[in-house]
């Protein structure tokens, strides 16, 4: 049953009494509506809706930027809204654990603008501290140097006699020889003859190419000794024989290129996020504590009839 009375157009009395409804029970809203000190405009269900109410109405709109409304306009909002509100939780809505969580939410939320004094994303970052933060992780924004190589190598285990490793050492400088002859470009790297000399599986029908390789990478199939001797080498030319105990090697340099440092400009948003995100984490850490400290906290332990 619901009764609507009006008294000079404004203040307006709505009562909607259910059974079952939860919030303050008839005679507590008699109480509040029989206070002098409390203008009440409305009771909806166990909802009153006071002067301080429209107050805050007002105060919320002029906030947002809202139209302004007469003040029987913005009553008759709020009785509405309280009876949406109230009908939800006369159907159990209010009991459901995931609203729930979210209006905790809402209220931590809050509770983080008024200790801040505003959203924490939008707290300027210095300049002072984008350059400092670039200058400790410049080894992040450096992409190191690389080297191409191509290489010939031919297999001799080292429990044969010198004279045959000899022998592989010598055919690899005959491939040399032939190179010379060919007269290719370092960018052809050793070519066919990568594919008649080389025992090297991945690389001898690529002329030898084993790609860019970082000039600080050191777990490269390409024994290091091998890597070291190529990267001092002048583009187009080629390693005197290198004998290790897999084998012969034979590496040209091809081509490389120097480490390159990304400037402060490309990486400065990057920066600045990763500074906020510090911040925002560090406050959350600092609102926990005192909201730890600011509450008296008891953790009950069950203990069970066994024990």
């Amino acid at each position: 049953m619901s009764k609507i009375i009006s008294q000079s157009g404004v203040a307006i009395v709505l009562y909607i009494l259910t059974i079952g409804f939860s919030g303050c029970s008839k005679s507590q809203q008699l109480e509040t509506a029989a206070d002098t000190t409390v203008q009440v405009y409305a009771v909806v269900g166990s909802r009153t809706i006071t002067e301080a109410d429209l107050e805050r109405e007002y105060a919320r709109r002029e906030l947002l930027g809202l139209a302004k409304l007469a003040e029987e306009e913005i009553l008759q909002g709020l009785i509405e809204r309280a009876a949406l509100v109230e009908h939800a939780r006369s159907l159990g809505l209010g009991e459901d654990p995931v609203l729930a969580h979210r209006m905790d939410s809402l209220l931590i939320h809050a509770l983080r603008q008024h200790s801040q004094g505003g959203d924490p994303a939008l707290e300027p970052v210095s300049e002072e501290a984008v350059v400092a933060a670039y200058r400790e992780r410049l080894d992040d924004f450096t992409s190191p140097g690389a080297t191409r190589l191509s290489v010939l190598f031919i297999e001799v285990s080292n429990k044969l006699s010198s004279t045959q490793q000899t022998e592989a050492a010598q055919r690899l400088r005959e491939a040399v020889v032939l190179l010379e002859s060919q007269g290719l470009t370092a960018s052809q790297g050793f070519g066919r003859i990568a594919s008649e000399y080389s025992d090297e599986q991945l690389s001898r029908y690529r002329g030898g190419d084993v790609g860019w390789i970082p000039d600080s990478m050191t777990n490269h199939r390409i024994p290091n000794s091998v890597l070291e001797v190529g990267r001092g080498l002048d583009a187009g030319v080629t390693s005197e024989v290198i004998t290790l105990e897999s084998g012969c090697w034979v590496v040209m340099k091809t081509g490389s290129r120097p480490a390159t440092v990304r400037p402060l400009e490309a990486v400065d948003d990057l920066i600045r996020n990763e500074l906020i995100a510090r911040k925002q984490a560090e406050s959350e850490t600092t609102h926990l504590a005192d909201a730890l400290s600011a509450v008296t906290i008891q953790r009950l332990t069950a203990h069970s009839d066994d024990s």
